[in-house]
């Protein structure tokens, strides 16, 4: 009889190997002869543990979450999804291949969502400057998404994802900035107007005291000591008073369109609204992807304008005309009427021509409502802030979404006729 050391089986005779180890067969008789001291060490067999995978379900081999088997990508670092999950050696792999990928959330911001109090000048300066450094790293964001999405069927998906995913958390973390800085400022606004219609009713008895006092004075009614007496108290409450207002005109100032230049707020959204980001722009033609808002809308259906009884009478329905005509060009995709409202000096000239069709190309524009506010006019140059709403439909999707947009504009009269000669 035939048999195997090393499993403890027998076989019968013609049999030459072990059908479960593979080892040679001995004879019985030889194997009880075998010594325990032989060099040869006994085999020790192990039980590998058998894990049994779901494969209705997908995990991340990086972060180890779980998943249904509909998902793609790993919402937290945008890796492939696997069928088994995740291991020691695997997790190593992948964090090597993605280390250039990896995207490390940035700590909190201050919040800007109330003001308590009016901040300095220099303070308002300092959020001014953040917001132009936020708005340029928006802006290199948007450019990097912009060339990935073309490289669209030249590159995997998964490598494009996994590549995108960090520019795209980078973006709405910015966006979430802007838009509390945004509402700060806004906000800012509101309460130093009112602030300062307050103090100068408050300061204004003070100020007529003065006046009365130095009338009666002129008229010998007062002795000098007397006079410098009476003045004392209403010409130190108007002097502190006079400081409160030139703090908060001065923050007025800051905030103006025309003296905050090309900081430009947030639109609707960075990341969620990529390619309408150019539809709610294009109506002007305003390159990049950014619009801005420091004051809040008034009523759409007011115009405001100072009164034409002012010594420079505002010409409202001149400069009105040229934003109907630029309404008319869009809804009608007329290139000639859209550039006859541009100044040949405007910057970029040719530029805005091209992108301009590009952008008719790709949207079609359903209705354009507007309105103009904020009018000043100097000798022939006008600066006026208009609101747009825009409902446009996307040539690819076919969806349709609408927008709402303020533009700063500066306009210069040639030949008589308004051109728009700037965009801020």
């Amino acid at each position: 009889m035939l048999y195997c050391p090393k499993c403890n089986l027998t076989y019968e005779e013609g049999k030459k190997f072990c059908k479960e180890c593979g080892g040679k067969l001995v004879v019985k008789e030889e194997a009880d002869s075998v010594s325990t001291e032989s060099h040869e060490k006994p085999e020790v067999a192990f039980v590998h543990e058998t894990k049994i995978i779901d494969e209705k379900k997908k995990y991340c081999p990086s972060c180890g979450i779980e998943y249904t088997s509909d998902k793609k990508f790993c919402k937290t670092c945008g890796v492939v999804l696997s069928n088994t999950p995740k291991k020691d050696s695997q997790t190593e792999s992948v964090k090597n291949a993605t280390t250039a990928f990896k995207f490390t959330p940035t700590p909190p911001k201050p919040s800007f969502e109330t003001v308590s109090d009016i901040p300095s000048s220099s303070k308002v300066k300092s959020i001014l400057r953040k917001k132009k450094k936020l708005l340029k790293n928006g802006q290199k964001m948007m450019t990097l998404i912009g060339n990935l999405e073309k490289q669209k069927g030249l590159i995997s998906e998964d490598a494009l994802a996994i590549t995108m995913r960090p520019y795209q958390m980078k973006l709405e973390e910015i966006e979430k900035e802007i838009s509390g800085i945004n509402d700060f400022l806004n906000e800012l606004q509101k309460k130093v107007t009112v602030e300062i219609d307050g103090l100068e009713k408050e300061v204004l008895p003070f100020k007529n005291r003065l006046s009365e006092l130095k009338t009666i004075r002129k008229a010998k009614g007062l002795t000098s000591s007397d006079f410098n007496r009476f003045k004392k108290e209403p010409k130190q409450a108007s002097k502190r008073l006079d400081s409160k207002i030139k703090k908060r005109k001065k923050i007025m100032q800051l905030l103006l369109p025309s003296t905050t230049g090309k900081l430009e707020g947030a639109g609707a959204s960075l990341y969620m609204k990529v390619a309408a980001g150019i539809v709610i722009l294009a109506v002007l033609g305003v390159s990049g992807y950014f619009g801005y808002k420091y004051f809040n809308k008034k009523d759409k259906d007011e115009i405001t304008f100072p009164d034409k009884g002012t010594p420079q009478a505002l010409p409202e329905e001149e400069i009105r005309k040229v934003f109907e005509t630029i309404k008319k060009a869009n809804l009608s995709e007329d290139i000639n009427l859209f550039m006859s409202c541009y100044s040949p000096s405007y910057p970029t000239h040719e530029d805005k021509k091209n992108q301009t069709v590009k952008n008719w190309q790709d949207y079609d524009f359903a209705d354009l409502s507007f309105t103009v506010r904020d009018l000043i006019v100097n000798q022939n140059t006008a600066e006026v802030t208009v609101d747009w709403q825009i409902n446009a439909r996307s040539a690819k999707t076919g969806e349709t979404q609408t927008f709402n947009i303020t533009n700063n504009v500066v306009l210069q009269k040639e030949s008589g006729q308004w051109k728009i000669t700037a965009l801020k």
